[in-house]
């Protein structure tokens, strides 16, 4: 296996077409395939798309595919947000894919099998010690600051029944009200109105509780742990 193999190799691993590596790195249609070598010029080119590829592995083989970072550079960066009753199992590597939320045009799209999960993708984290996650997505708007700010990364694990939720979680729901679909993350407690509700609660305080009823909530999924200023391909 020569270096192009393992660049191809790589793309597969992350789930990115040949033709979508092709346009992030400004190479012209079919340039991986018909190329028998890679110069170094594409090969550092290659690099600053990928940073988290280790070098060794790309030119000889050896070693692990991903740069490992370091335990004390992982835990400076990241907040786990997940207090469950039954504690999540700790995995020596959790790796997950961080997708475009609105690229995907929306959570159901996104959790679909039928939803195109590779147009969403941005990259692949990899973090050490930590519970398995299904995804990750970015923060949108302030009805979680200071806990959580937009920008930040929030690993998530899908919810497939509402009546498993875990009262005083933090969650990403969509909810759907006629033509009106609304992405947020929230607080989810028990609802003085009834079983037929879900009471979400904000960090920030400057945003009401509002209790929404489960038939309009069509995802949604609980926020294991926020990445801050990670390191991410």
């Amino acid at each position: 296996m020569n270096v192009k193999d393992r660049i191809l190799e790589c793309l597969k691993y992350k789930g990115v077409s040949i033709t979508k590596a092709e346009s992030s790195l400004c190479w012209s249609k079919g340039a991986l395939l018909k190329s028998n070598s890679i110069s170094s010029d594409r090969l550092g080119e290659f690099y600053l798309q990928y940073p988290d590829v280790s070098p060794e592995w790309l030119l000889t083989g050896e070693g692990p595919m991903l740069k490992q970072p370091s335990a004390q550079a992982a835990s400076d960066n990241i907040i786990s947000l997940s207090h469950s009753k039954s504690p999540d199992k700790i995995y020596p590597m959790s790796e997950f894919n961080l997708y475009d939320i609105d690229v995907s045009a929306g959570l159901s799209r996104l959790f679909s099998e039928e939803g195109d999960r590779n147009k969403a993708y941005l990259g692949r984290i990899s973090i050490p010690n930590m519970p398995k996650c299904d995804g990750a997505v970015k923060v949108i708007g302030d009805s979680m600051y200071p806990l959580l700010k937009s920008g930040d990364i929030i690993a998530y694990r899908e919810v497939h029944n509402i009546e498993s939720v875990q009262y005083g979680e933090i969650y990403i729901l969509q909810i759907e009200n006629d033509s009106d679909v609304s992405v947020v993350v929230k607080y989810v407690k028990k609802s003085s109105e009834g079983n037929e509700y879900l009471n979400l609660v904000s960090y920030n305080k400057e945003h009401d509780p509002k209790d929404v009823r489960k038939e309009t909530i069509t995802a949604m999924a609980r926020v294991i742990l926020c990445i801050r200023q990670f390191s991410i391909m």
